[in-house]
């Protein structure tokens, strides 16, 4: 049941949320869940389970399951929200969709596109980040235009850039047999794994320098405990060879780890006040 409910990548769209709530509690903005927050959850939850839906949509054996349901639900509540953002959101969320389809839907089934992002050269950990990047930080903050100097912006990018790419180099790591196959040519396969780790390592600390730079200088020390907590955890969790043959190792640990930044970062909001 747990196997199946952390493959259905559930957790991951939780965690995508609650990093755009910390997004907008870094902002000043105010953390409600509102349709910036659900379209983060339900296009995540679409993007991950894209594959899935494809096949149960061909196969009318597979349409009367509870997964289906939630992915179609999942995908008319990501339609209903667009109704509710802003023509900024929805440029925005555009170009989100289009790299994100460009990226994904050449291995749909039959489907052939020209252009397949993919094949270019090292860039397929690139992009998984900066979808990540757009989905969590920049659209939460297009989304109230609050006033923020163009120096609070980029080390918020910054920081979140470094953790996610810390974060999903393991992901490339295990996919590295079946990016060979596919003759995708990704950093891992260049580097070789310890290589690998060593560079999801220096993006980590870079991640932490970015946290303690920005948080320590504007004074807002909950947050800097925060930040150098998920370090910490996300380092060993990274790092911990006892646990990185465990079975659900990438969808409960490493997704675990975005989910437990959000909610460092809305526990801090939570005990300013």
């Amino acid at each position: 049941m747990i196997d199946k409910l952390l493959k259905s990548r559930i957790l991951i769209s939780f965690a995508a949320a609650s990093i755009t709530i910390s997004s907008k509690i870094l902002f000043g903005l105010d953390p409600r869940i509102d349709h910036t927050v659900l379209v983060v959850f339900f296009g995540t939850y679409i993007y991950y389970n894209i594959h899935s839906l494809f096949f149960q949509l061909c196969n009318i054996k597979e349409r009367f399951n509870s997964y289906f349901k939630f992915r179609i639900i999942s995908l008319m509540g990501f339609l209903g929200c667009l109704f509710l953002a802003n023509t900024n959101e929805l440029i925005l969320l555009f170009f989100i969709v289009l790299i994100a389809s460009l990226y994904s839907f050449p291995y749909l089934g039959n489907i052939i596109f020209i252009f397949n992002l993919r094949a270019l050269p090292y860039i397929k950990l690139i992009l998984v980040v900066l979808i990540w990047t757009m989905s969590t930080v920049l659209l939460p903050y297009i989304s109230y235009n609050p006033t923020l100097n163009n120096g609070t912006l980029l080390c918020i990018t910054i920081e979140r850039f470094g953790f996610l790419f810390a974060i999903i180099v393991p992901f490339d790591i295990r996919d590295i047999v079946d990016d060979r196959k596919l003759a995708i040519k990704t950093i891992p396969l260049l580097l070789g794994e310890k290589k690998s780790i060593l560079l999801a390592n220096v993006s980590l600390i870079l991640y932490l320098i970015s946290v303690f730079g920005y948080y320590f200088y504007s004074g807002q020390m909950l947050y800097l405990v925060s930040g150098i907590i998920s370090f910490l955890v996300t380092f060993y969790i990274i790092n911990a060879k006892s646990i990185t043959k465990n079975r659900i190792y990438y969808e409960l640990f490493l997704d675990g780890m975005i989910l437990f930044q959000g909610m460092l970062i809305f526990i801090s909001y939570q005990l300013k006040f």
